[in-house]
């Protein structure tokens, strides 16, 4: 039995805004992947940003101050997503 991996994911309204998190955070923040967004999510976009959950809360202050918040974002415990509130 492997190790149950934790995630985030911070969905958007568009792939353009996905693209522009990325780009703003790729320094930083190396370990941010773009992952297709899980059919059972539901989002405007095909695509979001997925971050360990150690690192969401710096991730979201920094696309806070570049104009880019999220619409949505996801934990990931196993194989069930958990909308997390207040982001």
């Amino acid at each position: 039995m492997g190790k149950t991996r934790k995630k985030a994911l911070l969905l958007f309204q568009s792939v353009h805004q996905v693209l522009a998190a990325e780009r703003h955070l790729k320094e930083v923040i190396p370990e941010i992947d773009v992952v297709p967004v899980p059919k059972e999510l539901s989002s405007n976009c095909g695509v979001a940003l997925e971050v360990m959950p150690e690192r969401l809360q710096a991730t979201i202050e920094l696309l806070k101050r570049e104009g880019l918040k999220p619409q949505a974002v996801f934990a990931k415990l196993g194989e069930e997503y958990f909308m997390r509130e207040g982001n």
